[in-house]
């Protein structure tokens, strides 16, 4: 197993990061729902550390079993496919099965499955799902004879979702059986920002820097970074501490070993979003990976609903196929085809694929 990136917890002093009433109150509910077996359903903005919570719970729970994330809006809604990605397939079970494959569900046994965005679930999904939190006995894989009878796997749902659920379109069966457990609400950073100067310095200690570099932020940088407004939440704050330090590296001449961030270079990082942002909230963020997102832990299967693409290798035609399945929505497309939407959008000028709703000149 790969070893697990730092995380905040892992890399700042000890309460550096909870100085606030909402985190300290927060991580009093993740302790409590560690202590348990029972469905958690995590609420919060998207950036938020949804999945990092549910990573907490998991691994103070001492459950041996992995940690298996499911990108819910990322799910085939063809039943085949989904029973393949959540359920594994035999071998032979279509073309090209030249084995059997474990499905997600089952790689989860004895741990955690991490139902990220619940709430984009298709409706095909709503199903299944319902009866993985039901015990249902019938969670066969694909091409799996239909009086096969499998032991049902022994794991913990966790769920997450940015808005409530009575306002999503999940059944209302499904919501209900979310929300018979735990429900903890994920404060923003607008909650917390007593713990923005801990949470940039743990980021700043765990990005990967030259080994001779040695980055710390000036007091006047850290008071921009307090009163930042921080749309894209924690996201939105590791990337700029990132960015902020290799700026800063730039700058700064070969020999250089102490690297201070200062406030200017805060205050250009943030202006420089804000031109491409904007100044409210948006779901740009979640299509932006950042170096930690690129070196955690890959699923003990990989992704197959929406890693099954190579982005290098794209043609015209899956990326029409892409958005024609999703109704020329090009970020719901660029889940489908496991890339971030900027690199949907680049790879369809590149392409010669015209976006849905722009006039040709």
């Amino acid at each position: 197993m790969l070893p697990r990136p730092p995380s905040p917890s892992d890399t700042a002093e000890p309460g550096d990061t909870d100085r606030s009433p909402a985190a300290r109150a927060l991580g009093r509910a993740l302790e409590s729902a560690a202590r348990h077996r029972r469905t958690v359903l995590l609420v919060g903005p998207s950036g938020a550390g949804k999945t990092h919570a549910a990573e907490k719970i998991h691994a103070a729970s001492g459950a041996r079993g992995r940690f298996v994330v499911v990108n819910c809006a990322g799910l085939p809604a063809d039943p085949s496919q989904l029973r393949s990605t959540l359920f594994g397939h035999t071998k032979g079970a279509f073309t090209g099965a030249q084995g059997a494959l474990q499905g997600l569900v089952y790689a989860a046994h004895g741990g955690t499955l991490f139902l990220d965005e619940v709430e984009s679930l298709n409706p095909a999904a709503q199903g299944f799902l319902l009866d993985v939190l039901e015990h249902n006995g019938a969670l066969l894989p694909l091409g799996a004879a239909p009086n096969e009878r499998l032991e049902p796997p022994e794991l913990r749902i966790i769920a997450a979702s940015k808005a409530r659920l009575a306002a999503s379109a999940l059944r209302a069966d499904l919501q209900f059986r979310l929300g018979v457990g735990d429900i903890i609400q994920i404060p923003s950073l607008v909650e917390r920002r007593a713990d923005i100067p801990g949470l940039a310095r743990s980021f700043l200690t765990a990005a990967a820097w030259e080994p001779r570099r040695r980055l710390r932020f000036a007091p006047e940088a850290v008071a921009v970074l307090k009163d930042a407004r921080w749309l894209g939440e924690l996201r939105q704050l590791r990337g700029v501490v990132e960015a902020c330090g290799h700026a800063a590296c730039d700058q700064a001449s070969a020999d250089t070993i102490h690297v201070v961030i200062t406030a200017d270079h805060v205050r250009a990082r943030l202006a420089l979003e804000e031109a491409m942002y904007g100044t409210e909230p948006s779901r740009d963020w979640d299509d932006q990976p950042t170096r930690h997102d690129l070196q955690r832990r890959p699923s003990v299967v990989d992704d197959i609903a929406v890693r099954s693409v190579n982005p290098h290798r794209l043609t015209a035609a899956q990326v029409r196929d892409a958005l024609a399945a999703e109704a020329g929505n090009i970020e719901r497309a660029a889940r489908r085809l496991g890339v971030a939407r900027r690199t949907l959008m680049g790879k369809m000028d590149r392409l010669g694929v015209e976006r849905p709703g722009r006039r040709r000149r």
